[in-house]
Formats: structure tokens, sequence, C-alpha cells
């Protein structure tokens, strides 16, 4: 930057002042106080912008990177215009903005103020379900940022207390996302905002990859229920496919794929809840795959109902094929379309010793059956 260092961070110092003064001012005269802070994030922004320092060695020693170091300046501004403008989308627009810039720059500096941007967005989360999809984008950012910081710092006691903290931190905003969620699923008016679900799969998705620690063994079950509880209310292409993405993830999981960048040590207790959720509910999983593939969902995502359906047989076999016999034999499932004998061969074709690519052609082709479109066997 043109202005240096030091000039970029006298050129901030009205604008801390300026937010101060506004957010004084915002709870008596909100809308009075709005274009003063509108302008002064857009500065504020602009400025962190021009701090962006990849070489650590241009920094003093042991001082914080200058990003940081303004966002804990105005961290009691910041306090403020989050209640106060929790819906305001063009404030949020702003905010979300430069925290995300904050924390891609500064990483682990940023600990010192992470936790109340992290209350405040999960705020905002709760409060302002318009922004909800741009919230999640903004955790996923964080996972991404501090799990690569994760992976290529040196393993110190200063990093692994640092790493302790993050992990903390992600599980309790965790609990209030999936809560939140979970009341966004039972609305009716969820299959029109279909980006919510497909970023909270994505978010879940990176935590389940790059931090496992975060994911506490009782929201295995919060997970699973908004996922299958998504194939009966989202008709979105995007967000179905990331529903059974986050499906197929925490299968392979359990299937020991390398899919998660942890060491084994982090994600084994991961994978033994994960065993144990779908030992209990497999033959109820397989009943909602089976019906979105037959008439639920759109044929479009049929093979990534089948890559899910595969995971699961490869697993273990013999269980797969119990539990898919018992759902088979529930009388009309999954349409009047089959017949009994159909099932069969259906069953018998998805045991046989096949890759991938047949087992997405025989669940397609039962699909297609299901759906009263043509007969079913002649091509399995």
């Amino acid at each position: 930057a043109q202005l240096g260092l030091p000039g970029l961070l006298r050129l901030a110092n009205p604008v801390i002042s300026g937010l101060a003064a506004s957010s004084t001012n915002a709870p008596t005269d909100p809308a009075g106080a709005k274009k003063a802070i509108t302008i002064d994030l857009k500065i504020m922004l602009s400025i962190c912008k021009s701090l962006v320092y990849d070489d650590r060695s241009l920094l003093v020693p042991g001082s914080s990177h200058p990003v940081a170091s303004l966002m804990q300046a105005i961290l009691p501004s910041l306090d403020v215009i989050v209640m106060i403008y929790a819906t305001d989308l063009e404030i949020l627009d702003m905010l979300v903005a430069l925290y995300r810039h904050a924390i891609l720059s500064a990483q682990k500096d940023m600990l010192i103020v992470l936790p109340q941007l992290f209350r405040h967005m999960s705020h905002v989360y709760v409060l302002s379900p318009s922004s909800s999809s741009l919230i999640l984008s903004f955790f996923t950012t964080a996972v991404n940022a501090f799990s690569t910081t994760q992976s290529e710092a040196p393993s110190t006691p200063q990093h692994q207390q640092a790493t302790a903290q993050v992990n903390s931190l992600f599980g309790e905003t965790l609990r209030t996302i999936i809560q939140h969620t979970m009341g966004l699923l039972q609305r009716p008016d969820i299959a029109t905002r279909p980006d919510i679900l497909k970023n909270f799969f994505e978010l879940v998705g990176q935590l389940t990859t790059n931090m496992p620690e975060a994911i506490l063994p009782q929201y295995l079950q919060m997970f699973y229920d908004i996922a299958v509880g998504s194939l009966s209310v989202l008709y979105d292409r995007t967000a179905l496919r990331s529903a059974l993405k986050l499906m197929a993830r925490l299968v392979a999981l359990m299937e020991h794929k390398t899919v998660s960048s942890s060491p084994p040590s982090v994600w084994t207790p991961l994978v033994a809840e994960i065993e144990t959720l779908l030992t209990q509910k497999e033959a109820d999983l397989i009943r909602r795959l089976i019906s979105a593939a037959c008439g639920g969902v759109s044929r479009s995502h049929i093979a990534g109902i089948a890559d899910v359906l595969y995971s699961l047989h490869g697993i273990n076999p013999s269980y797969f094929r119990e539990c898919t016999m018992s759902v088979l034999q529930t009388e009309g499932f999954p349409s009047k379309a089959v017949t009994p004998d159909q099932k069969s061969t259906f069953l018998n074709s998805l045991m046989r010793n096949h890759g991938i690519k047949k087992f997405r052609d025989t669940v397609h082709d039962f699909a297609v059956v299901s759906r009263g479109l043509q007969d079913f066997g002649a091509s399995t």
C-alpha cells in the first residue's frame, strides 16, 4: 500500500472514533446513525484490505497482525451495531465482508476477538432468516481458514492450546446453528429457501473433513434428522445434492476412507459414533433413500442416492441386505407400480458383486419402474 503500515493505521484512527460515536447514538437514533456507520464500515473494510502481509517478517516480531488489532479496537462498536442492526441487510453484508476478510488475513491473531465475532454471527443467524445463507457461508470460510492454519503451523504447546480454543469455539457455535436450523426445517416456507440448507450441509461437511473435533456426538443425530428430513421438503437440485454429499461423507468415514485431514486419533471417535447411529438408523435411512429415488425427488438425484446406498452396502453387506429386505417387504412400498418379484430382482441385483456404475444403474432402473415409467428386470 502506498501509505505504508503507519499511514494506514493513522487513517484508521478517525474511523475507529467515528464508529464509537455512531454506535453510541444508534440505540436512540438508529436511522440517523446508520449512514455514518455504513460509511465508516466501508472505509474500515478498505483499510483492512490494504493491510495484507503474506510475509509476516514485515510485522514487528511478537506483534499481532494489524487487521486483528483494528478489529479489537472497533469490537465495542461492533457489539452495539450487531444488536441494533441484526436484520439490516446492507449493514450485515458489510459486517460479514469485514469479518471474512479479517479472518482470512489475520487468522490465528484473530483468536482474541473471534469468540465475540462468532457470537455476533450466531445472533444474526437466529434473528435474520434472510441472512442465514450468508452467515453459514461465513462460518464455512472460517472453518477452511483455521483448518489450514492448524495443519501448516508447527505443533507447539501454544499452537495446541490455540487449536483447542478454536475447536471449542466452533463446537459452541455449531450448537446454536444446529438448533436454529432444526427449527427452520419445520417451517412451511423452507422449500423456498434451499440455499440455507445447502450452505448448512456444506458447513457440516467442511467440519467433518477439517475439524471433526468440533462435532460433538449429540450433534450426529441432529445432522441425520436434518439431512433425511430435507429429502421430503427440498426440491432444489443443489440443496439436495449437498444433503446427499453430507450423507455420503459420513458413511465414507465409517468405511475409513481418507476424507478427513485430521489424524486418525481425532476422527476415529467420530467414526465410532457414526457407526452406532447408522446401525440404529440404517433401515430407516434405506427406506427414506429408496422412497426419495422412487418418486420423492427429481430423477437427477437418483445417482447421488445410489452412492449413499452403495456405501452402506460396502460397510456390512449382510446387514444392508437384511435392512433392505425388511424395507421392501412393506406392501405398496415404494409404490404400487412394482411387484414382489420385481422387488426381489432389485434386491438380488444390488447384492451382486459389481461396481458403483452397475449399482447406480440398478437403483435408477428400479426407481423408473416405481414411477410407472417402464418395466423392470430386463436391464438388471
